[in-house]
């Protein structure tokens, strides 16, 4: 990694760093084509999947939602729906807490999340990988 240099602010830039600048100018425009898909079920899906996931590390936890359906072509599609993070308290306190806090955090978002869709919660999946919590 190159170290920063300073400069005046009026002295030109060394060729090297102009043409830096110029190739990341010119391909802003590129931009304007990029497209994120905001759209979670894609047209005409069929067999929707729900999908939570929960874990911790040593600041903070956190869980997820993943979608994943297939549409008429029988192409898989899996999309991130929502998370949640927490992070960790500042009182100490043991890893089962914890883990069990991280899978509390996952059922309370997937009851959120099964509420305003309407689905059951038998139609969902929920994946940890702490013994504790599938005890």
């Amino acid at each position: 990694m190159q170290s920063l240099r300073l400069m005046d602010w009026d002295k030109p830039l060394q060729i090297a760093m102009q043409t830096k600048w110029s190739i990341f100018y010119h391909s802003l425009g590129q931009l304007k084509v990029l497209e994120i898909p905001r759209k979670v079920i894609p047209s005409l899906s069929r067999n929707i999947k729900v999908h939570g996931f929960c874990d911790d590390s040593e600041e903070a936890y956190g869980a997820c939602i993943y979608v994943r359906s297939i549409d008429g072509n029988g192409i898989w599609s899996s999309r991130l729906l929502c998370s949640k993070t927490r992070v960790l308290p500042l009182k100490a306190t043991t890893i089962p807490r914890l883990e069990l806090n991280e899978a509390l955090l996952l059922v309370e978002l997937v009851n959120k999340v099964s509420g305003s869709w309407g689905f059951q919660l038998e139609n969902c999946q929920l994946w940890t990988d702490s013994i504790v919590v599938l005890s």
